[in-house]
């Protein structure tokens, strides 16, 4: 509390004491819980003051939800680009959406995750024979990750540096995400190669995602990169089993996948 304000409170308190017609009993202990309340109250002003002044900005209140267990975060995942090692060709997917509930107290993020398929999608098997196909990676089961942090940081979620410069809500995310990996409608150098109605990878792939990721709408998006491996094949082919075919052309290690994690809405949510 600076020199004025104490002084705003030494005068009120000699008017209450002094200036005024003698108080009863009663009135001079309710006299004192109001002044002691308005040195708090300009004690806790002066404290945010000097906070303000050292470079801690409190974020809007609506940027700044409550911190306690189950807060929802949903997210727009866009320019989401896979690049497929043994076909040396580019997956790109649509716009999708991931909602989850960040869990500051267990530490925790889980969620799902929704992908629209990529039609038509063009690739050249054996550097010389064209493919196009649907390709469709859908989500299996809740997706769930940890939150992390770095050193000095003050706990999972905290005001951290995103690239525009500014400091902003955030956790650092590292979510597992598994999905399956559907084809349909496929054709090999103009012709249909009928693949079946449940023509996909026997497991999930299990893609593990990293990095920062804002808390308040105001946050801009942020690019995140992770590394996967296809699984083999399985259910290809009506007339003939083409899962051994597939396999060989498309899983392995080695496969990239890079997406833009934009913040779509925290704590109150908008449906649909």
């Amino acid at each position: 509390m600076n020199g004025a304000e104490y002084g705003a409170v030494r005068y009120l308190a000699s008017v209450g004491c002094e200036g005024l017609s003698p108080m009863s009993l009663a009135n001079r202990r309710a006299f004192r819980l109001i002044t002691a309340g308005v040195v708090l109250s300009l004690g806790a002003f002066s404290l945010s003051s000097a906070s303000a002044a050292q470079g801690e900005l409190a974020a809007p209140r609506a940027d700044a939800p409550s911190m306690a267990a189950g807060l929802k975060a949903s997210y727009f995942v866009r320019n989401t680009v896979s690049r497929i090692a043994k076909l040396g060709s580019q997956l790109a997917t649509g716009e999708g959406r991931f909602d989850g509930t960040v869990d500051s107290v267990k530490e925790t993020l889980t969620g799902s995750i929704t992908l629209p398929p990529t039609v038509n999608a063009y690739f050249v098997a054996f550097r010389f024979m064209p493919v196009t196909s649907t390709v469709s990676l859908v989500s299996e089961g809740d997706q769930h990750g940890v939150l992390v942090k770095n050193p000095g940081d003050a706990g999972v979620v905290a005001p951290r540096l995103f690239p525009d410069g500014k400091k902003y809500l955030s956790v650092i995310i590292d979510l597992t995400l598994n999905l399956g990996l559907r084809l349909s409608d496929t054709k090999v150098d103009g012709k249909v190669l009928d693949l079946g109605p449940d023509c996909k990878t026997a497991g999930p792939l299990t893609i593990k995602v990293k990095g920062l990721t804002g808390l308040q709408d105001t946050a801009p998006p942020t690019v995140l990169t992770s590394s996967f491996e296809i699984p083999p094949f399985s259910g290809c082919g009506v007339r003939e089993d083409l899962d051994k075919l597939l396999t060989g052309m498309i899983s392995g290690p080695g496969n990239e996948m890079s997406t833009t994690i934009a913040v779509r809405c925290i704590s109150t949510c908008p449906e649909g």
